[in-house]
């Protein structure tokens, strides 16, 4: 059978032309996508450094303050308990992140009739509170108590894990403690303390929704996370619960997909704790949606940021950009 021209026309030229656009098309498109997706991973990267460091500028003046106490407590050798009483409210009243401020002296060491001195005072319904921790809290030279044992053991300045401070402040907290020193001797510790649970209502980064920010210790406790209920746990233990929430959920069919997933958050979470900087393409163990995670490390207290962006937002613009095309 001949064809007409217009067929010939059509099946011999248009349609391989069109074919061709098609082709090139599809190509313009996943390259604006590569492209697109580098720039946002950069970008992503440097913003997380960023907001790292304004985390960390947050805590600069706390652990000044704790250093500030114990420079005074150094110079002013004959300083009276009242006087360290007073010095601590000051801090405490002019810095809205420090829940509570102590100097800890060394066993006999302020009052040889006395085995232990540590004046401290925190917040309490917006009121502030003294109290001596070695009278009325706890033996603070046991070994459990990091601030102390940890500073006194390697001299130096320092952020502990946190822990719930049972017998003085009575909340979930972190500590940052400074050694101070009589005669070239250990005399005691200056210390300062922030709630983490009240951590994200004092610090505020601008451009940056609360909701969508973490912050890790170097061993994994959660320092900050927009879930109250898990500020203070391991993180691995939160990961292994969500691990086995999700089996429960999708089924042992998607064991598989739900246990590399689980792999890619722990690879993920080894880097932060490694003070690493970087992003992570990760599915939630829950809903199975695409998450991006960006972290840099706070590098004055050895903890790791991180920030989260739904994958569907990051390529909504370039998705609108394609149906366009």
């Amino acid at each position: 059978m001949t064809l007409s021209f217009r067929k010939a026309l059509l099946i011999y030229t248009l349609i391989p032309i069109i074919s061709i656009f098609i082709a090139f098309t599809i190509e313009n498109l996943v390259t604006i996508k590569n492209e697109t997706q580098q720039l946002i991973e950069q970008h992503m990267i440097d913003l997380s450094v960023s907001y790292a460091n304004i985390f960390d500028g947050f805590l600069k003046p706390i652990e000044g303050a704790a250093k500030t106490n114990a420079d005074l407590i150094e110079l002013h050798q004959d300083v009276t308990e009242e006087d360290i009483y007073q010095l601590l409210e000051l801090q405490v009243e002019h810095n809205p992140i420090i829940y509570g401020a102590a100097v800890a002296f060394m066993p006999r060491q302020f009052d040889e009739n006395r085995r232990l001195v540590a004046p401290y005072v925190y917040r309490k319904k917006g009121k502030l509170k003294r109290m001596d921790i070695g009278e009325s809290g706890y033996d603070y030279t046991d070994s459990e108590w990091e601030w102390w044992n940890d500073t006194v053991a390697t001299g130096q300045a320092r952020w502990t894990e946190p822990y719930f401070d049972e017998g003085a402040g009575n909340i979930l907290m972190s500590t940052y403690s400074v050694p101070f020193y009589r005669d070239g001797n250990l005399w005691g510790v200056s210390t300062v303390d922030i709630s983490l649970h009240e951590i994200s209502d004092k610090i505020q980064i601008p451009g940056v929704n609360v909701q969508d920010i973490s912050v890790l210790s170097s061993r994994g406790l959660i320092i900050l996370s927009p879930k109250q209920e898990i500020i203070g746990k391991s993180i691995f233990d939160v990961v292994r619960q969500g691990f086995h929430k999700a089996l429960e959920l999708h089924g042992k069919e998607d064991r598989k997909t739900i246990e590399a997933n689980e792999g890619r958050i722990l690879d993920s979470i080894d880097a932060m704790m490694a003070g690493k900087t970087g992003m992570a393409d990760l599915t939630s163990l829950q809903n199975m949606e695409n998450f991006w995670y960006f972290f840099a490390p706070i590098k004055s207290a050895k903890w790791s940021f991180s920030i989260q962006v739904k994958e569907s937002e990051v390529f909504e613009s370039v998705y609108q950009r394609a149906w366009y095309s």
